[in-house]
C-alpha cells in the first residue's frame, strides 16, 4: 500500500511538482512538551529514496513567522532502500536564535529532489518550558510510579502472608477444604492481572525516562541502568523464569496436587518464589528513589546557583556605583 502511494504520487507531478513523501515518525504526537535545554530527536522518513537530493529542518517561533532553515547533516541521514531514506536531525531550543521558555515552534521537515521534485512533513508544534517545570513533572511522575509500585507491593506482601497461612495449616495437617481451594485459585487469577499492572507501570516508566532524558535531566550513563533495573525489570516481571512466573507456576501444580504431600512441596516452592519477587520489588523501589534522590540534588544545585548569580550580579552593581562616586 505504501509503495502504490509512493507510485501514484510520483505519477501525479511533473518536473518542478511536489511528489516526495515525507513524514515524521518520531515524535508520534503532533505536539511536544520540551524543556529549553532539551535536546530532541526527530525521526522522518522520505520517499523514494531514489529522487532524494537534499534535506533539511525548518521552524519558526510565530505561527506566521518566517520559516528558518537548519542543515541536516550527511552522518544523520541513512538511505535505508530504493524508496526510503531516513533522516534523524536533532533540535535544541536553546540553540535557536531568539526562543525561549513559552515559546512554540513549529518544525518541519522539507526534502528536495532532483529536478526540482520537492515535499515537506506535517507541521509539529514545539512547547518550549523553563528547565524546572519539566524537572517538577518528571518528579511528579516518579512519585506516581513509587506510590503505585509501592501498592502492588503491598498487595503481594497481603497474599504473601495469606499463602503463608495456608502452606502452616496443610503442614499441620489441616484438610483442603473448598474455601481454601477457592482462595489458592484467586491468588493465581490475582497475579495474571497484576502482570498487566506492572506493564502498565513499566510503560509510564519508560516516558518519563524517555522525557527526562530528551530534557537532559537524566545523566546518559544513568538512563541505561535505570532502563534495566526498573524499567526491564517491571515489562519482564512476567515472563518465564521470573520469580512471579516460578510463583504461578508453583501456584498452578499445588492447585493440581492429588496428594498432600505433593501440594505441601507445591506451596513452599511458591513461598520461596514470593519472597525472591517483594526482593525484586523492593530493589525497583530503591532504583526509583536513587532516580528521584540524584534529579533532588541537581535542583538544589541549580538553585543555589542561581541564587549566587543574583548576588554576584548585586554585588557588581554596588561596586560599579561606589566607583561612580
Amino acid at each position: 500500500m505504501l509503495l502504490l502511494t509512493v507510485l501514484a504520487s510520483i505519477l501525479a507531478g511533473g518536473d518542478g511538482d511536489e511528489h516526495l513523501l515525507v513524514r515524521i515518525k518520531e515524535p508520534v504526537s503532533t505536539i511536544e512538551d520540551v524543556s529549553i535545554n532539551a535536546r530532541l530527536l526527530i525521526f522522518a522518513e522520505i520517499l523514494p529514496a531514489d529522487s532524494f537530493d537534499d534535506a533539511w529542518l525548518e521552524y519558526r517561533r510565530e505561527q506566521f513567522g518566517e520559516w528558518e532553515r537548519q542543515d541536516i547533516p550527511a552522518s544523520q541521514r541513512v538511505t535505508v532502500s530504493e524508496l526510503r531514506t531516513v533522516v534523524a536531525p536533532f533540535l535544541e531550543p536553546r540553540s535557536l536564535p531568539g526562543v525561549q521558555p513559552g515559546d512554540t515552534l513549529q518544525i518541519k521537515i522539507v526534502a528536495k529532489g532532483r529536478n526540482g521534485a520537492h515535499g515537506q512533513s506535517s507541521t509539529l508544534q514545539i512547547r518550549v518550558h523553563e528547565i524546572g517545570e519539566r524537572e517538577t513533572r518528571l518528579l511528579n511522575e516518579l512519585d506516581r510510579g513509587a506510590d503505585a509500585l509501592r501498592n502492588l507491593k503491598e498487595k503481594s506482601e497481603g497474599e504473601h502472608r495469606k499463602l503463608s497461612r495456608i502452606e502452616r495449616n496443610l503442614r499441620d495437617g489441616a484438610v483442603l477444604d473448598g474455601a481454601t481451594a477457592e482462595r489458592l485459585v484467586s491468588l493465581e487469577s490475582g497475579w495474571t492481572s497484576r502482570i498487566e499492572q506492572f506493564g502498565r507501570l513499566s510503560r509510564d516508566l519508560l516516558d518519563a525516562l524517555n522525557e527526562g532524558t530528551t530534557d537532559r535531566l537524566i545523566d546518559p550513563r544513568r538512563e541505561d541502568r535505570w532502563r534495566r533495573t526498573i524499567v526491564d525489570v517491571l515489562r519482564n516481571c512476567g515472563a518465564e523464569g521470573s520469580p512471579l512466573s516460578d510463583m504461578r507456576e508453583a501456584l498452578a501444580q499445588a492447585n493440581q496436587a492429588k496428594t498432600g504431600d505433593a501440594r505441601r512441596v507445591a506451596l513452599q516452592s511458591t513461598l520461596d518464589a514470593s519472597d525472591r519477587f517483594l526482593d525484586l520489588l523492593q530493589g525497583i523501589l530503591g532504583e526509583l528513589q536513587i532516580w528521584r534522590d540524584g534529579l533532588d540534588v541537581r535542583r538544589t544545585v541549580r538553585s543555589m546557583l542561581q541564587g549566587q548569580k543574583v548576588v554576584t550580579e548585586k554585588l557588581e552593581t554596588e561596586v560599579e556605583r561606589l566607583r561612580r562616586r
